[in-house]
């Protein structure tokens, strides 16, 4: 099982993140969930480059931006559950 999570300075849309996915196998539970756009929290226009990336046996439980905390990147909330076998 595998989690890749942070600030990876790229747009979740960009050729390189699309290639990690590939590469990598890993799953970005966004998907379909919206873009949660975190950077920059001090403009009206955002973009989604705080990333999350997981196996794809791991369980999304509850995926949410969190309110602006002083940083200029909003917090994300992730839960995930690994399956019992």
């Amino acid at each position: 099982m595998q989690i890749v999570l942070g600030d990876l300075n790229d747009v979740v849309w960009s050729r390189a993140s699309k290639l990690f996915k590939m590469e990598t196998g890993l799953k970005d539970p966004r998907v379909g969930r919206g873009t949660f756009s975190t950077f920059p929290t001090y403009a009206p226009v955002r973009f989604p480059i705080d990333h999350i990336f997981c196996s794809p046996l791991i369980e999304l439980i509850e995926l949410k931006r969190m309110p602006n905390i002083g940083s200029d990147h909003y917090p994300i909330y992730v839960s995930l559950a690994i399956p019992k076998p």
